[in-house]
């Protein structure tokens, strides 16, 4: 029976996907720092056998060991990814595999029949990029690889997946419930976007109502893609 973790689960999306592609006799635990997202991911679960836990990953159990140590969307929002991935090591069988699934998100080309849209996408995106340049890691996907190499991975190989995320006619139910938010999570974070974020919010206001017009009319259209790079290694 192999043991897998995904480290830094969350809501548990990814858990999930591990419970489906994994073998049934295989355990599945799920760990995060964030009880409120655990209590989520434990609702989520698809097997009443998956597992979740409260920890840090900088401060595992001297035991805590696993054949299978799998992450998504994890490293790109740590300020030491090299570190962690040693960790990963450290806490991963001799012969295990260690998995992360990690964005580039300088690359994400993006359409909307709302031209404000594409304009506040692509100003917001550029304004975050620049504030964790030096604390998160947004475009890392492509460079994970690096980082397997230098804790002493072997095997090393790297995947690329081009996620299409669109809204058409059938997906205008899921566009509306989410579009007035916009403007709170612009809010929410204004440490980030700071002198432009009146000018984001302008462009939130304005994107919003013809969105909604847009909508009314079944004109509506929105396309992006990123890629999503799946990096494997295995302990020596």
């Amino acid at each position: 029976m192999k043991s897998i973790c995904d480290y830094g689960c969350g809501t548990g999306e990814f858990t999930k996907i591990l419970e489906t592609i994994s073998p049934q006799d295989s355990s599945i635990t799920g760990i995060d720092i964030d009880e409120h997202l655990l209590k989520v991911a434990k609702q989520n679960a698809l097997r009443n056998s998956t597992v979740f836990f409260r920890h840090d990953v900088n401060k595992l159990p001297a035991d805590w060991s696993h054949d299978v140590s799998c992450c998504q969307t994890f490293l790109t929002n740590l300020s030491n990814p090299i570190e962690v991935c040693n960790i990963f090591k450290n806490h991963t069988t001799s012969g295990g595999l260690i998995f992360a699934v990690e964005p580039d998100n300088s690359a994400r080309p993006f359409y909307s029949s709302v031209d404000e849209e594409i304009e506040l996408v692509r100003k917001s995106t550029a304004i975050a990029i620049e504030h964790t340049a030096n604390s998160k890691h947004l475009n890392c996907g492509p460079i994970v690889a690096s980082w397997f190499a230098k804790t002493g991975l072997i095997d090393i190989d790297v995947m690329v997946y081009t996620v299409l995320d669109k809204v058409l006619p059938s997906n205008y139910e899921y566009t509306l419930s989410h579009i007035s938010e916009t403007r709170q999570r612009l809010k929410a974070k204004s440490d980030v976007f700071k002198n432009s974020l009146d000018e984001l919010i302008m462009l939130a206001t304005i994107a919003e109502e013809k969105t909604k017009k847009q909508i009314e009319n079944n004109e509506y259209v929105r396309i992006g893609t990123y890629s999503l790079f799946v990096t494997k290694g295995r302990v020596p």
